[in-house]
């Protein structure tokens, strides 16, 4: 979703768009990082001096109620947050908090199937699976090799 998109279902709700949330929205924006709020304060704040973390949590949690983005966790490293709504499967890492979107369509196809047999709206899907990442499993194998 965009910025200027998300921006719109804002000002839908009748609320204002201040730098600080402009900035936060076009920090989103096709950003696959899976980033935390802190992550997003602390990498805005230098340039938006008047940005404040409850301002990050708020427009998060709004944007979240609005279906912009989707909130992913806790994990190793929080709550992060997924600026691709659409259904995919988030592998997450427990060692080092790695976050990867898999694009597997059916597996979402899956989902809505099972929602339509049992008469079910979906607002949300969300599809996470934890583990070790491949860095993390190959380190975790040297590791057992040397004791």
């Amino acid at each position: 979703m965009t910025a200027e998109e998300m921006a719109s279902l804002l000002k839908e709700r009748g609320l204002r768009l201040t730098a600080p949330r402009w900035a936060i929205l076009r920090y989103l924006e096709g950003n696959d990082r899976h980033p935390s709020a802190q992550d997003i304060y602390e990498d805005l704040k230098k340039d938006y001096p008047g940005l404040s973390p409850a301002t990050v949590y708020s427009t998060l949690g709004i944007l979240e109620e609005l279906g912009c983005i989707v909130a992913l966790g806790p994990g190793p490293k929080g709550i992060r947050y997924d600026a691709d709504p659409k259904p995919h499967v988030n592998l997450v890492c427990r060692q080092c908090g790695q976050v990867m979107d898999m694009e597997e369509d059916h597996l979402a196809r899956l989902v809505e199937e099972a929602a339509m047999k049992a008469g079910f709206s979906i607002s949300q899907v969300t599809i996470q699976a934890q583990g070790l990442c491949r860095s993390c499993a190959a380190l975790l194998e040297r590791e057992v090799q040397e004791v």
